[in-house]
């Protein structure tokens, strides 16, 4: 289990409304609350296999670079990310995806995006690039 003060009342209801939409029940919440936390972060087989990509490595080292520049509108990011890889579509979306949530399905990228910090996008990122 989770206990509130490992995210905060304000993040658990962004978390929340982050996932609202991929519930089946409310009780599935606790498969989601493991992309929201670094410590129990993990990424499914099947988004592992992606990440190996060389297309996944593409669009992942790019958005590495706007994760070292600073803040930016995801739908920015995005946009960006498309232009410089040439990738657009799930070649685009799933291995970013797959890196910040660890599954190829689940709530909305932008909504996740906006809930990690710069700090877990970054570890999230590397820890993608780095399997072989």
């Amino acid at each position: 289990g989770y206990e509130e003060s490992s995210f905060g009342r304000e993040r658990i209801e962004g978390i929340v409304a982050a996932v609202q939409d991929s519930l089946p029940t409310l009780d599935a919440i606790g498969s989601f609350l493991g992309m929201f936390s670094d410590d129990r972060f993990q990424l499914e087989a099947d988004a592992a296999a992606l990440l190996r990509g060389d297309d996944a490595k593409k669009v992942l080292s790019a958005l590495r670079g706007f994760i070292d520049a600073g803040a930016v509108p995801f739908t920015y990011l995005i946009r960006r990310i498309g232009e410089e890889t040439g990738l657009r579509g799930k070649n685009l979306y799933l291995p970013i995806r797959a890196a910040l949530t660890g599954r190829l399905h689940g709530p909305e990228l932008d909504r996740v995006f906006a809930l990690l910090s710069p700090t877990s996008l970054r570890k999230r990122v590397e820890k993608a690039l780095a399997l072989t």
